[in-house]
């Protein structure tokens, strides 16, 4: 079972390293006495995904559906948000960090000429 789905039927296979990380949407600022003050509307979270050893077929049902889109917000799920991805996905944004191509032997010992690496950056919409 996979770690994590765009457009809850895309596979983000083989996620190896997954780091999160939290914005706060709001305003800080001091104020006239010196202290800090703060509104925040609410935290938009962040997830740096490496996907390793992705064969060219799902690479590219990744990157497709993406560029069909024009990088638009997609229903994103992880595991951590229990249920299924057609049930419990949010939207978030999806753009290459890194985009590495290897050559590596599959589980069925053939050997993967045009395989990727891809390191994912999702942002919560």
């Amino acid at each position: 079972m996979a770690v994590a789905y765009i457009n809850k039927t895309i596979e983000l296979p083989t996620v190896t390293a997954q780091r999160i990380s939290r914005e706060m949407v709001g305003e800080r600022s001091s104020t006239a006495l010196g202290k800090l003050r703060q509104d925040v509307v609410r935290v938009r979270r962040a997830w740096r995904l490496e996907c390793r050893f992705l064969t060219q077929a799902q690479y590219t049902a990744i990157i497709s559906h993406m560029e069909s889109v024009s990088w638009a917000a997609v229903p994103f799920w992880l595991d951590e948000f229990g249920g299924t991805a057609a049930a419990n996905s949010i939207m978030a944004y999806v753009d290459v960090e890194t985009d590495e191509r290897v050559q590596f032997r599959n589980p069925n010992n053939t050997w993967e000429h045009q395989g990727r690496h891809l390191t994912l950056v999702v942002r919560e919409r």
